[in-house]
């Protein structure tokens, strides 16, 4: 997952994807400055456009997908 989730960090163009946990929570992931993968702690820290942020612990993580593009 963690491989994945730094794949869809650095695609040219970005798209944004959503982060199931396991738990049911999501986390919509809308620019790549909003998630940050540690190498050594194998830990997704998310940034939040109000200043807040929050540490996921990727054995906790249950799929990455690409957001579906917005209806027209």
């Amino acid at each position: 997952m963690l491989a994945r989730i730094r794949t869809l960090q650095a695609a040219t163009p970005f798209v944004p994807f959503v982060i199931t946990m396991s738990d049911g929570r999501a986390y919509e992931i809308p620019t790549p400055d909003h998630v940050t993968v540690t190498r050594l702690l194998h830990e997704i820290v998310l940034e939040f456009d109000d200043c807040s942020i929050l540490h996921l612990n990727a054995l906790h993580v249950t799929g990455v997908e690409r957001k579906p593009p917005a209806a027209a």
